[in-house]
């Protein structure tokens, strides 16, 4: 059995706790397959390959629905967020 979830005060169910979150997250397949560019998606999945290159970090993300590249540039985050980037492990989910 699970238990209800408490946001903002509201207690909710683990069914409509669903229906919040799906809307907000965008399957890779689709990002691919609609016209994307210049704005901000909300994605999740698993990290299938790392690398990077000074200031730069490069992460191959993947779901069930297909690959994509996400890069991260050093000043668009704080120096901690973009130092925990460059040691994220293969197989974390973000």
């Amino acid at each position: 059995m699970r238990l209800p979830k408490l946001i903002n005060g509201t207690t909710l169910s683990p069914m409509q706790l669903n229906s919040m979150t799906q809307k907000t997250w965008r399957r890779i397949k689709d990002i691919l397959s609609e016209k994307k560019k210049g704005q901000s998606v909300n994605i999740r999945g698993w990290i299938y390959r790392t690398r990077s290159s000074g200031n730069i970090v490069f992460l191959t993300l993947r779901d069930v629905t297909g690959i994509l590249q996400v890069t991260i540039k050093k000043g668009n985050l704080s120096d901690k967020e973009f130092e925990e980037s460059k040691k994220a492990l293969i197989e974390s989910s973000i």
